[in-house]
């Protein structure tokens, strides 16, 4: 395991992590999964900037999944919508933490530039519900999203799906699973997990940027353990890397950043999509450590990123 080199950071990177240094902010690993997930929420609400006004926030909720679960979702209507396209979002925390509340600011953000209708998606997490029910849950909301668009005033035919992290990961899970059934016109995946198997401890990321907050290898580990548990790891719901057919699947914008343990797992995922003639749009961030787009108070590359992902999607929507 490599040591953290800080002249491989960002300046901007290299000052959020001062300041989570001077806020006091613990270790993901040294933590109890309570004090994680509480510590989890302080950084988004540190770093996330300011809370971006949406002219009309809806809250539906839906008793019965289908998998022992509820449906929870939130819509983001800015005022300025461009059409009756949507965008499902799926928040990350590496599925044991985050909620549709630490991404609030990040849905909102997204809201406001793409000028598109949002949809944040809550599902069950580790290790209260492990693997396979996050995954389950999201693919239960994403097809009643769809058979109920009239009634959430979007055209299911105007689609995009979107969400960083473990969110990428379950956004791009969503993509091939219901791919007969959803015709997504584009996905936007942040920093995405797309391997779960053993093979990605083989992963270069892995080991480079193993000592880079605030995703450390460690941290990487003490979540993975939360969700896996003993379910087989490469499960294409768990790694949707593992596919054995990418054709057909919707363009895809794949942002990761340089300095962190899942650059691999973003970059290898952009490679099977291109081997499938799949079109994709691949940005690394240089000198850029996981979780950037929780950090669009701190980070000018956080806050273009949405501007480019809104871009990408209504250009596919157009």
């Amino acid at each position: 395991m490599e040591q953290l080199d800080p002249t491989r950071l960002s300046s901007e990177a290299l000052n959020v992590i001062e300041t989570i240094k001077a806020s006091n902010f613990p270790a993901f690993e040294s933590l109890s999964l309570e004090d994680m997930r509480n510590v989890h929420a302080q950084m988004s609400e540190k770093l996330g900037g300011e809370i971006l006004p949406i002219d009309h926030i809806e809250e539906v909720k839906i008793e019965d999944n289908g998998n022992g679960g509820k449906i929870h979702l939130r819509l983001y209507s800015p005022n300025n919508m461009s059409s009756g396209g949507a965008i499902i979002y799926i928040h990350g925390g590496g599925w044991c933490i985050g909620s549709i509340d630490t991404h609030d600011k990040i849905c909102r953000r997204l809201a406001s530039t793409s000028h598109l209708k949002v949809i944040s998606v809550a599902y069950r997490l580790a290790p209260e519900y492990p693997a396979p029910n996050g995954p389950l849950d999201v693919l239960s909301a994403v097809e009643w999203i769809v058979d109920n668009s009239d009634r959430l005033g979007i055209n299911k035919d105007k689609l995009a799906i979107a969400g960083d992290s473990a969110g990428g990961s379950l956004a791009a899970v969503t993509t091939q699973q219901l791919k007969d059934k959803v015709k997504f016109k584009a996905q936007v995946l942040f920093y995405p997990s797309t391997d779960l198997s053993f093979d990605a401890n083989n992963y270069s990321s892995r080991h480079r940027n193993a000592a880079y907050p605030p995703l450390t290898i460690g941290a990487c580990n003490y979540m993975l353990n939360f969700f896996v548990g003993n379910h087989d790891r490469n499960d294409t719901l768990l790694s949707p890397l593992k596919a054995k057919d990418f054709k057909g699947l919707p363009p895809a914008l794949i942002f990761t950043g340089e300095c962190d343990v899942l650059l691999d797992d973003g970059y290898f995922y952009a490679e099977k999509l291109k081997e499938s003639n799949v079109e994709v749009d691949y940005i690394e961030e240089k000198g850029m450590i996981h979780g950037f787009i929780e950090m669009a108070g701190e980070l000018s590359v956080a806050r273009k990123a949405f501007i480019q992902a809104g871009e990408f999607i209504n250009k596919k929507f157009s």
